[in-house]
């Protein structure tokens, strides 16, 4: 008699709802992948065109030279040879890190339009 107000679904309902929730779910991952990787790869190759070192190892990136060496001296010879824009690349695993040397294009990234600059979260 408690029940009189409410309404029942049935087994067959449940499945059929649960059904729907997990082609929504799988769709929504789908576009968050796809979202994901259009991003790497616009970051890839915009980050592509700066110069830079040539990675020495394809998983690890430059970062055996960096490891071997003594602190700073890897960049101080990489900004040597790519940095006369005041800028270049190198990479460390599967990322890509930029060094900015010219005062003023780190004032930029830094204060007067650091909102074009977005700048990594968790590192």
């Amino acid at each position: 008699r408690g029940n009189e107000g409410r309404r029942m679904s049935s087994p067959g309902q449940l499945v059929k709802g649960g059904r729907i929730l997990g082609y929504a779910y799988a769709v929504y991952l789908a576009a968050k992948a796809l979202r994901s990787g259009l991003l790497f790869i616009r970051s890839t190759y915009l980050l592509s065109k700066i110069p830079g070192p040539k990675a020495k190892d394809l998983l690890l990136g430059n970062l055996r030279e960096i490891a071997d060496e003594p602190p700073g001296k890897p960049i101080l010879r990489w900004a040597m040879a790519h940095g006369q824009g005041g800028i270049f690349t190198y990479r460390m695993m599967h990322k890509r890190k930029v060094v900015v040397m010219d005062p003023a294009e780190i004032r930029k990234v830094l204060i007067s339009e650091s909102k074009l600059f977005p700048k990594p979260e968790n590192e």
